[in-house]
């Protein structure tokens, strides 16, 4: 068999884990652990591992986190990824070549698997074609002129509605999760969405160590609901100088031996290339503010009338001159959600979650209110939204955005045009 060891570079096999292009039948670990591949993941441009937010199931158990790429598995340890914190928590390694074992910190061995014998020959034949294509590109985007507006529309229409489907799923993973309860399945996803892109696995995280059931205890007392949440997050296992840290460790450890509390490892948390206002400790402090101004009412009645249209969540007046415990800053402002964050609650838990109740109680009245809270909410602002604006694509509002960051992510990067209303009113034309 040829080898083409020498020819790939992790440019494509980042293509091949984020477009699923390989054998996964009888897919195991180099350990010999059976592998479900839940979620690929969204590929980080940002410093640490490859691909965030990935879903797998090893061995039966399933992982929410990040992946890795290599070439060869010993790339690990060239690349220093064996002593540097951001990659203490991958969930699995994904290489073509495994050549050598790789340990995490604690000396156990990292789930591998290895793609040398999966990937399809002709693919590798094209490879050379594929390294030179922008795999960000949308692949119609020359011909999409020739595509009558209608077509468009009626796709984009479609394709919001697979999107609040594909939340769907993940909420229903949550809800499972939680025993089926209502009010933790929501908690979970509210903290999810209080961490953004950046950390929005390690909110989950945190919210999966801490029941509601007990924060919903000290729902009255901010204070506590902090303590609560920066304890569990990790963040308050250290001596801190300032009152503030002090307060909330002091409360923390009353509260964790009461309750038999462990928090996450706090490595988990990413604060590079991000504004200092989107910081997880500032994101952590609106969460506890958002939760003792609207928890009694949202959490009990799952209502959330009167919440969206004055959602103010402002994090502790520590953190006015601060981004992080004990280090002051020259800044000195309160710090709020802005409208762009609360419509990014509104896009990602109240219509979902809205959608997902319609689903289980089959009640088409609250699907309808999920997609008209989308069509009465700001389109998101981002590279995947210039893309289609570039192109003529009308994006008047959350709903367009929704379909159209689904159209992208899972028809345009996956090159699925032949499923595609869109590619296939190209093709007739052809």
């Amino acid at each position: 068999m040829k080898d083409y060891s020498p020819l790939i570079k992790e440019d494509f096999l980042q293509y091949i884990w984020r477009t699923q292009k390989f054998d996964k039948g009888e897919l195991r670990t180099t350990q010999g652990n059976f592998v479900e591949v839940m979620k690929s993941g969204i590929l980080n441009r940002d410093q640490g591992p490859d691909f965030i937010d990935s879903r797998v199931r090893i061995g039966g158990q399933l992982w929410a986190g990040k992946v890795e790429i290599h070439t060869k598995s010993s790339d690990w340890k060239i690349h220093g990824h064996d002593d540097n914190p951001d990659y203490f928590n991958v969930i699995l390694h994904v290489v073509y070549e495994d050549d050598q074992p790789v340990k995490d910190q604690y000396g156990d061995l990292i789930a591998t698997i290895e793609l040398k014998d999966r990937i399809d020959h002709s693919i590798l034949e094209t490879y050379k074609y594929l390294n030179s294509y922008d795999f960000d590109a949308i692949p119609c985007e020359n011909l999409l002129d020739k595509v009558a507006r209608l077509n468009i529309t009626s796709w984009k229409e479609r394709m919001a509605v697979s999107r609040l489907e594909d939340k769907y799923n993940t909420i229903n993973d949550i809800f499972v999760f939680s025993k089926k309860n209502l009010h933790e399945t929501l908690f979970k996803l509210i903290c999810r969405t209080f961490g953004f892109a950046k950390n929005g696995t390690a909110f989950e995280w945190m919210a999966n160590t801490l029941n509601y059931k007990i924060l919903s205890k000290h729902i009255g007392n901010r204070h506590q609901i902090e303590s609560l949440l920066f304890g569990q997050a990790g963040m308050l296992q250290q001596d801190w100088k300032d009152d503030y840290p002090k307060a909330l460790k002091e409360e923390y450890e009353f509260l964790a031996e009461k309750y038999e509390l462990s928090p996450i490892d706090p490595t988990v948390w990413n604060f590079a290339r991000m504004r200092p206002q989107n910081f997880p400790t500032i994101r952590i402090s609106q969460l506890a503010d958002f939760f003792f101004k609207y928890g009694r009412k949202l959490m009990y009645t799952l209502d959330w009338t009167g919440i969206t249209a004055d959602l103010d969540c402002t994090a502790h007046k520590y953190w006015d001159n601060h981004f992080k415990f004990d280090s002051e800053s020259d800044q000195d402002r309160s710090k709020s959600l802005g409208k762009r964050s609360t419509d990014l609650i509104q896009i990602n838990v109240l219509a979902p979650f809205m959608f997902f109740m319609g689903v289980n109680k089959n009640n088409q009245d609250l699907k309808d209110q999920a997609l008209d809270i989308l069509q009465k909410t700001d389109p998101e602002s981002n590279g995947i939204m210039r893309k289609w604006s570039k192109l003529g694509v009308t994006i008047d509002h959350a709903l367009d955005s929704q379909a159209l960051l689904f159209l992208y992510k899972d028809y345009c990067m996956n090159r699925k045009c032949a499923q595609c209303n869109i590619g296939q009113a190209i093709l007739v034309k052809s």
